[in-house]
């Protein structure tokens, strides 16, 4: 073979070498990708979460044994339809809650003992797990009360914890920090310099989520989500049908109407104006309580970790943890301590922070019942 015939043949070996290098290169990566999975099938197979004590159960998965039995029933229809061979009901929706609960990266999450599956499976399940609790138990566990009976009992209630009288639920709005999006990316950044959904909710004095709205941007004022919810609709319609003793109380971040109550700033101290406010506070209290509780049970809303998702999958994500939130509470799973002031310092906004507060056609009757509550706080 002379000199040219062989030149030309090693330039045609590594051409050809190179052109192979890719599917090489994916060969390798499938192979990886099977070992992996088959070595987290095996531990899958070998670990049962439920074996664990109930107390370690609580801990790692936030909710006994019963609750997530109870969970997966709930929602199993959701997973009738997926493939023969896919992950089971049960390790989807522990692999779900311990993510809820730790709000780590979602790789460290799958490589753990009871859960072993890889980051797009843990990504998958999260998203499947949140958007069945969301659509299938929504309406059955985030109730806001509709008839005089609900009311009534939930008015004792505060009345009895509170010395309030009139209440059916106390609202805030707390931020829930998002990726950044790619689109609209500026509405999603609140006055914090970070990105969030602004999230109003209203709970019991046994801090039960009874509303959640937690579709909007960070960058959104508490009192046009307030404006333009279906629990305001709602109290508007129970005022005109005649309730004219149920309110909601809020902070100076919403406007002052009938049915919704407000502190009165500034009252000098000493006054039933004053006394009328601290009680008032005091009350409203359970909704950043509520908030502290949630926070610090699923910690994948906590600020510095961050929810990397899109903002629908995001705020899917968060009405799930508030329906858990209360799937605890009436389990009666009543564990994790709250360290510090978790709601406040997360950025409940405060009202000094915030543009002044459109005052709507409704004041004149909202300070005519708040003036009457003062009335009880002359003594």
């Amino acid at each position: 073979m002379n000199r040219e015939a062989f030149v030309s043949l090693v330039f045609a070996l590594k051409t050809g070498m190179a052109a192979l290098q890719p599917m090489l290169n994916a060969l390798a990566a499938e192979v990886e990708e099977n070992e992996e999975a088959a070595v987290m099938r095996s531990l899958r197979d070998r670990s049962n979460a439920f074996d664990l004590s109930d107390e370690r159960f609580r801990r790692y998965f936030r909710l006994s044994k019963d609750a997530a039995r109870y969970l997966c029933n709930a929602i199993r229809e959701t997973f009738r339809r997926q493939r023969s061979h896919a992950l089971s009901v049960e390790i989807q929706v522990l692999a779900a809650l311990r993510f809820f609960a730790v709000g780590s990266y979602q790789r460290a999450v799958g490589q753990e003992r009871f859960i072993s599956m890889s980051q797009p499976a843990i990504s998958r399940a999260v998203r499947k797990v949140s958007k069945a609790i969301t659509e299938k138990l929504g309406s059955e566990w985030v109730k806001f009360p509709i008839n005089e009976e609900q009311r009534n009992t939930i008015k004792r209630r505060f009345r009895q914890t509170r010395q309030m009288k009139g209440v059916v639920g106390c609202m805030d709005c707390t931020h829930i920090a998002i990726i950044r999006p790619k689109q609209n990316e500026e509405a999603y950044l609140n006055h914090k310099g970070y990105h969030s959904l602004n999230v109003l909710a209203v709970c019991s004095h046994d801090l039960e989520f009874l509303a959640v709205v937690s579709r909007y941007p960070g960058s959104v004022h508490d009192s046009f989500i307030w404006r333009h919810s279906t629990i305001r609709d709602r109290m508007i319609e129970n005022w005109d049908a005649g309730d004219h003793s149920s309110w909601l109380l809020g902070d100076s971040g919403f406007p002052l109407e009938p049915w919704l109550m407000t502190p009165i700033v500034n009252a000098e101290e000493g006054t039933p104006e004053a006394r009328y406010t601290e009680a008032h506070c005091r009350t409203r209290n359970c909704i950043e309580r509520a908030f502290g509780v949630l926070k610090n049970t699923f910690r994948c809303l906590l600020q510095h970790r961050t929810l990397h998702y899109n903002p629908a999958h995001a705020a899917c994500i968060v009405l799930a943890c508030c329906i858990l939130h209360n799937i605890r509470i009436r389990f009666n799973i009543q564990d994790t301590p709250i360290h510090g002031d978790i709601a406040g310092d997360e950025g409940n906004v405060e009202a000094a922070e915030q543009p002044a507060v459109e005052q709507g056609d409704r004041l004149p009757e909202g300070v005519r019942i708040r003036n009457l509550l003062v009335r009880g706080f002359r003594n």
